[in-house]
């Protein structure tokens, strides 16, 4: 390996430590306030079972249904930052894998002529980590 490379593997794992850190923070606290506006609900999901009869006695039915929605409603917003938090890790990963693959691809090109052989031909064992990987990937996007 060579300096720049070196120099290049350090530099994006410093990249994807500073986001992961920067991540995983946010989120453990958003997680945390999605788990705690979660805690009502269920509160009032259960206080609604058991009073059920005397929530119809009194024709309330409808107040308790707007509490329950806006129990929801105050829940889904945490839920929906969660959501963005990991959105920006992919994105910022998927940028740096754009970046790793562009690289590579410049220095394939600027290689010196011979040093690089694009007809080279994959043993059966290297085709078959490729299906094996490339299945793997197709489970996750489903």
């Amino acid at each position: 390996m060579t300096t720049n490379t070196v120099r290049e593997i350090i530099t994006d794992f410093l990249f994807v430590h500073f986001n992961q850190k920067y991540y995983f923070s946010s989120a453990k606290k958003l997680m945390r306030l999605n788990d705690t506006t979660k805690s009502p609900i269920a509160n009032h999901f259960g206080e609604s079972i058991v009073g059920t009869m005397t929530i119809r006695a009194f024709r309330v039915e409808d107040q308790f249904f707007k509490k329950n929605l806006d129990l929801i409603d105050k829940n889904s917003s945490p839920f929906f930052y969660g959501f963005l938090a990991n959105e920006w890790l992919i994105q910022r990963l998927e940028m740096l894998n754009a970046t790793v693959i562009c690289s590579s691809a410049l220095a394939m090109v600027l290689l010196p002529k011979g040093s690089f052989n694009p007809g080279m031909k994959l043993n059966n064992e290297t085709k078959c980590q490729l299906c094996e990987i490339s299945a793997v990937t197709r489970h996750f996007y489903i």
